[in-house]
């Protein structure tokens, strides 16, 4: 906590985005791990519905 308490206003807001990131790449190896036939788009397209409950229309 002392560090977060050092860090600047904009340097948390890094840090916040550096995480939320990480923490996208890991749950989309996760997904493409169980999925592997899945390409970058479906996996993609899985963790939004995982997030927010409504599937993405289709590639054209």
């Amino acid at each position: 906590m002392d560090l977060l308490d050092r860090m600047g206003g904009s340097a948390r807001v890094r840090a916040a985005i550096e995480l939320s990131e990480a923490v996208r790449d890991v749950r989309l190896a996760g997904i493409r791990a169980r999925n592997p036939g899945f390409d970058h788009r479906e996996a993609l397209a899985h963790l939004v519905s995982e997030d927010y409950g409504f599937e993405l229309p289709p590639a054209s």
